[in-house]
């Protein structure tokens, strides 16, 4: 098997656990204000890529202007996803594993401007391949009522493919500075930017602030404890993926998607049974809608 391959395989696997670790923190500790006292956690937990990145290259601090200027929109761009993600799992109802299948989308996106910026190519084999996958996600972009109603997730679709644009970008313009600089002093610049992201939220945004201290406040020992655990898997998530993006074409990386959902899908069934008023017990629907699904955006890729 491909290093590469290898090296995205683990990344989709690690990223699985952060999703249902955040799934469990809001819905089992944070009522009040989750998406937003989450966000500011993860922007001030980014300072642990901050030494590991010095560690692994003393001279992360040498680097271009313009490439500075990237990262900082890395940043941005990472702040507005995490925002949109959070905000989607923060509501009770919706299931972990269809919130990440949206992240499907995202080599699809990743391919566009790949193409555009990098000036990588789409074959027609891949094009069918982005087709498959639009198509998987359609499937499970359905949900049924009580009453058997169908009706289209259009919040979560909202969100998530703003969420899923972000991801797209900024992997295809932090391929830039990883090619040009190295992925340390990636790291390094992507974690600093944001750790000052949220910093301005914290001064600049009351309700935030509220909510991230009356949070610390009333949960402090659990939330940091998880929060721990998943900004460090997290940072070894984002070094193996900056790691597969450098060899190989940043779509073909992001090809690997349909694995995380797979890994949230198994793993959320398991938990259902032990945490079921936060993941909540499958549904016939639901596992049916899943095994279409699936398949469809698998074959995809």
């Amino acid at each position: 098997m491909p290093t590469w391959l290898v090296l995205a395989t683990a990344v989709s696997l690690i990223y699985s656990v952060i999703n249902l670790i955040d799934k469990g923190i809001l819905d089992r500790y944070l009522k009040d204000g989750g998406a937003e006292v989450l966000l500011v956690f993860s922007c001030i937990f980014a300072s642990f890529g901050i030494p590991y990145a010095i560690y692994m290259e003393p001279g992360v601090l040498n680097i271009k202007h313009e490439n500075l200027a990237i990262m900082l929109v890395v940043a941005l761009l990472n702040v507005t996803l995490l925002y949109c993600y959070l905000k989607a799992m923060e509501d009770k109802n919706e299931d972990p594993a269809v919130i990440i299948f949206y992240y499907q989308l995202v080599p699809v996106f990743s391919a566009v401007i790949g193409y555009f910026v990098l000036g990588e190519t789409i074959t027609t084999t891949e094009k069918v391949a982005m087709a498959l996958i639009i198509g998987g996600t359609t499937v499970a972009s359905f949900e049924r009522s009580d009453d058997k109603k169908l009706s289209f997730r259009l919040r979560t679709f909202m969100l998530m493919t703003i969420a899923t644009t972000c991801w797209a970008t900024e992997m295809v313009i932090g391929k830039i500075v990883i090619l040009d600089e190295s992925v340390y002093r990636s790291i390094f610049w992507e974690s600093t930017m944001m750790v000052l992201v949220g910093v301005v939220i914290l001064v600049t945004r009351p309700r935030y602030r509220q909510c991230f201290v009356s949070a610390v406040r009333v949960n402090s020992k659990p939330i940091l404890a998880l929060m721990l655990l998943g900004e460090a898997l997290y940072a070894a998530g984002n070094t193996l993926s900056a790691h597969s993006s450098e060899i190989k074409e940043v779509a073909m990386v992001m090809l690997t998607q349909p694995l995380q959902t797979i890994f949230v899908f198994l793993l959320s069934l398991s938990l259902a049974y032990v945490y079921p008023h936060i993941y909540g017990k499958p549904t016939r629907f639901r596992l049916i809608q899943m095994a279409i699904a699936i398949p469809v955006a698998f074959a995809g890729t």
